[in-house]
C-alpha cells in the first residue's frame, strides 16, 4: 500500500492590523499673492495720483510719458490728445480733427481701457482727457460703491438712474463733491426734490446739470433759481419740462444763469414773451449755445434774439421746428449781433425763398434750412 502523501500545511495570511493607515495628504504650499512688479507698482502710483486730482492734467501727462517709455504709445497719445481737446473751443478747426483721432483710438482699445473701472460700472462709460470720466449707474450703486468707483477711475460725471426712494439720501453723500456733471433726467422730480437739490451743499463744484424730462414747470424753475450752491453752472439742460414763458422769465431775471454758456430749452412751452425776457437779461451775456427748438417762438421772438446785445456771444443757435416765418428769418439775417454763428438751425419753419436766400447769404454753410 503506497504511502499517503502529506499535504503541506496551509499558509495562513498574516492578520491585518485593525488600525487603517490613512494616506498622507500632500501638503500644498500656501497660495500667496504674487508680489507686484516694479512696473505694476509704478502704474498704480500714477493712477492713484490721477484719481486723487481729477482736474489736474499734470499727473495724466506724466503718466503718458511713462506709458510711451513702456511701449503703450496709443494710450499715451490718447491721453495727450484728450487733454489738448479739453482746452479747445468746439468751433476750433482742429476740434473735429482731434475728435476723430480720439474716437478711432477709443474704438480700437475700448475693451481693454474700460477695465480700469470696476466691472459693475463698465456698462456705459465715456472717456474724457484720456480716462473714464462719466458713467451711468443706479442710485443704489452710487450709495453703496461710490468710493470704490472714485478710487479706481477719475470720474467727474454721473447719470443716476432709478433715484426714486433714495433721492434724499443721495443728496447727503459727500462723494457728490467730486462731480462736475450730474444728470437726473427722467426722474420725476417734483418741487420738494428740486428744493432739496438747490439746497445741497455738496454740489458747489457742479458745472453741468441735466434735468431733462422731469416736468419741472415754472414753479420748479423758481426753486432752482433760489440756490446758493449751483451758481457755478455753465451748462443747464431743461428740455422737455413743460416750462412756459413765466418759467423762462424767472430764469432770465436771476443771476443763476450768469455763468451759463449753454442753455437747453428744447421742447418746452416757451414763446415770444419768454424769449424777450431772456434777450433783455444782462445775465445772459456768457451764453454760447442756446437751444430753443420745438418751442412756440415766432417772428417777434426771432427779431428779439437778432437785436439783443446781450446775446452777441452766441455761436450755436437752434431754432428749428418753431413758429418762425420769413419776417423772423429776415431779422436773423440782418442781425448786427449774431456775428460769430457757427451753427444756426431754422429748418422745419415756414420760411419763404427770399428769406432763405438772405440767411444763406449772411451765414453761408453755417445755417441749416
Amino acid at each position: 500500500m503506497p504511502a499517503r502523501k502529506k499535504t503541506p500545511p496551509k499558509k495562513t495570511p498574516p492578520k491585518k492590523s485593525s488600525s487603517k493607515k490613512t494616506p498622507r495628504k500632500k501638503l500644498s504650499a500656501k497660495s500667496t499673492p504674487a508680489k507686484p512688479t516694479l512696473e505694476e507698482t509704478e502704474r498704480q502710483a500714477f493712477l492713484t495720483a490721477i484719481t486723487a486730482n481729477p482736474q489736474d492734467d499734470t499727473p495724466r501727462l506724466v503718466f503718458a510719458d511713462w506709458l510711451e517709455e513702456h511701449g503703450e504709445s496709443d494710450r499715451a497719445v490718447f491721453i495727450r490728445l484728450g487733454c489738448q481737446l479739453a482746452k479747445m473751443e468746439e468751433d476750433d478747426p482742429q476740434y473735429p480733427v482731434l475728435g476723430r483721432r480720439l474716437s478711432a483710438l477709443q474704438r480700437q482699445h475700448f475693451e481693454k481701457w474700460q477695465q480700469e473701472a470696476p466691472e459693475w460700472a463698465r456698462k456705459r462709460v465715456d472717456f474724457w482727457r484720456g480716462f473714464i470720466d462719466r458713467v451711468v449707474i443706479t442710485a443704489t450703486q452710487w450709495l453703496k460703491r461710490a468710493d470704490e468707483l472714485l478710487a479706481a477711475v477719475p470720474v467727474t460725471g454721473v447719470r443716476l438712474r432709478r433715484v426714486s426712494g433714495e433721492y434724499y439720501e443721495i443728496l447727503t453723500q459727500p462723494s457728490l463733491a467730486r462731480l462736475t456733471h450730474l444728470s437726473l433726467g427722467w426722474s420725476s422730480l417734483q418741487n420738494a426734490e428740486l428744493k432739496a437739490l438747490a439746497g445741497c451743499p455738496h454740489l458747489t463744484g457742479l458745472l453741468s446739470l441735466d434735468l431733462r424730462n422731469n416736468n419741472i414747470k415754472a414753479s420748479g424753475v423758481t426753486l432752482l433759481t433760489k440756490t446758493c450752491y449751483l451758481l457755478g453752472l455753465n451748462n443747464l439742460e431743461l428740455r422737455e419740462n413743460d416750462i412756459d414763458n413765466r418759467g423762462l422769465q424767472t430764469l432770465a431775471s436771476s443771476p443763476f444763469i450768469a455763468n451759463l454758456r449753454r442753455l437747453d430749452l428744447h421742447d418746452n412751452d416757451v414763446g415770444d414773451k419768454g424769449v424777450q425776457a431772456l434777450a433783455a437779461s444782462p445775465h445772459a451775456g456768457q451764453l454760447r449755445c442756446l437751444i430753443l427748438s420745438l418751442t412756440r417762438i415766432g417772428d417777434a421772438g426771432a427779431e428779439t434774439l437778432a437785436n439783443s446785445p446781450h446775446l452777441r456771444n452766441l455761436k450755436w443757435l437752434y431754432l428749428h421746428d418753431t413758429c418762425i416765418e420769413s419776417q423772423g428769418a429776415l431779422a436773423l439775417a440782418a442781425s448786427p449781433n449774431l456775428c460769430d454763428i457757427v451753427e444756426l438751425t431754422v429748418d422745419g419753419n415756414g420760411i419763404g425763398p427770399e428769406a432763405a436766400k438772405a440767411l444763406r447769404t449772411r451765414f453761408g454753410n453755417h445755417v441749416r434750412l
